[in-house]
């Protein structure tokens, strides 16, 4: 087993599109993100949020993935700030391992 290595997903290059599970209006939840590089890998991960006076944050767990991501497992946290009503920030770190 590999030694585990840290990112941050400006570190991997990668656009990502969010989909937001549970009832909207509540405090807390989850929602899944799919991260794809420019050569078309993805990464999806599992972000646990609680909401606070700025947006929300939480544990984000690495499940799987494509190309170099393939057999990938980690967990870290994340920060996520509502900047704007249509602007946020996003704050994500990781631990992480392949096979």
């Amino acid at each position: 087993m590999a030694a585990a290595r840290s990112s941050t997903v400006s570190s991997i290059g990668a656009h990502y599109i969010v989909q937001f599970v549970g009832d909207a209006g509540t405090a807390s939840g989850y929602y899944m993100k799919t991260f794809t590089t420019s050569d078309g890998h993805k990464l999806y991960a599992r972000c646990d949020w609680k909401g606070n006076d700025h947006g929300s944050s939480g544990v984000v767990t690495l499940l799987g993935g494509s190309g170099p991501f393939s057999g990938i497992k980690g967990k870290g946290k994340f920060n996520f700030v509502s900047v704007s009503p249509v602007v946020n920030w996003d704050d994500i770190e990781w631990e992480w391992e392949t096979p």
